[in-house]
């Protein structure tokens, strides 16, 4: 038995999302109800219109769920989905690799997500979540709430399009000058939102322990990693921090999982168009500032690429130690 079927376990919860390469990300609570190794795995979608209009056989989708206490998170491509008139399934290949973190019961991280605060009665106030752990949130507001309310926090995990409502009880309160700090305790959520939330705490977590200067950290995109080794190694030398990727897949999950500070990516990281992923990285709000390098094309692409919310262009005829400077010149640009 490998790592993958180690951690899989029919009937467990899931969130299946669609990875952002057409429309920003998209995902749906699903339950895990078999698989074969090396081959599939199926999952039951109770609710697929999380998924948006038109999830497709060869969309690149990852499968996230907590496993004896690890965050888990599966790169897996969409090869059958279909519906009944009392259910619907989706099949993805069986990944390659799972990618685990542990989940620790009283972690935070600092964060500054916009959020609305809905009480029972009235308008829903507008806040900004400022740290999170699996169990709760510290919120902050334009005006007190009292202790032991009701509430229910909406808001969108960086890197995620799907929005979440958590339901909340506060549990603290605090004033600073012109609002006030909610300390509150989730209560009665769903597991998917449960499983969503903790995997991006375990996630965020591990990054700040990476211990690279966030400045320093380089995504590269590049379909050939052996080709691709030369210029990592001159990366490195410059002092910076690389994580490679083969493919647009595997880029997705590290783009989110790494918080890279600038994001290096081949004209054609299969199995789509580097144009097309960077309108989707755009998409992103979390991602909407990255520097974004693409090399490795034609000339005649760079307006077309510039267009699509490229950084800076560079063709096929670029020698490493011109990537390398754009790096350093974008960067510097960037802080």
């Amino acid at each position: 038995m490998d790592d993958i079927e180690r951690c899989l376990e029919v009937g467990r919860p899931a969130v299946l999302s669609i990875t952002a390469w057409r429309g920003g990300e998209r995902s749906a609570r699903a339950i895990i109800r078999g698989w074969q190794r090396g081959s599939y795995v199926l999952l039951d979608i109770p609710d697929e219109s999380g998924l948006g209009v038109g999830p497709r056989v060869g969309d690149p989708c990852k499968l996230r769920f907590l496993a004896d206490g690890d965050a888990c998170g599966l790169d897996a491509t969409m090869i059958d989905l279909g519906s009944g008139s009392h259910f619907s399934y989706v099949k993805v290949a069986w990944p390659h690799a799972v990618t685990m973190t542990r989940v620790r019961k009283h972690q935070r991280v600092h964060v500054h997500i916009p959020c609305k605060v809905q009480v029972e009665t009235g308008l829903p106030l507008e806040g900004e979540i400022h740290d999170m752990s699996a169990g709760g949130c510290r919120v902050a507001l334009d005006r007190p709430l009292p202790q032991h309310t009701n509430v229910t926090i909406e808001f969108v995990l960086p890197g995620n399009a799907s929005p979440i409502a958590a339901k909340a009880e506060t549990c603290a309160v605090g004033a600073f000058p012109g609002g006030a700090w909610l300390g509150c305790k989730f209560v009665d959520i769903a597991d998917d939102v449960r499983y969503a939330i903790d995997f991006f705490v375990a996630t965020s977590a591990a990054n700040l322990r990476i211990g690279s200067q966030l400045s320093n950290r380089i995504l590269l995109i590049y379909p050939d990693l052996a080709q691709a080794a030369p210029l990592k190694q001159a990366l490195a030398s410059q002092g910076y921090d690389v994580t490679s990727a083969p493919n647009l897949i595997d880029g997705f999950f590290w783009l989110r999982a790494s918080s890279p500070s600038l994001l290096l990516m081949h004209a054609e990281p299969m199995p789509f168009r580097g144009l097309d992923a960077v309108k989707s990285i755009r998409a992103i709000p979390a991602f909407e500032n990255l520097p974004i390098i693409l090399f490795g094309g034609s000339q005649n692409d760079r307006n077309e690429a510039m267009h699509a919310g490229v950084t800076q262009y560079l063709p096929s005829s670029a020698q490493v130690q011109e990537l390398v400077t754009a790096v350093t010149s974008a960067l510097a640009v960037s802080t």
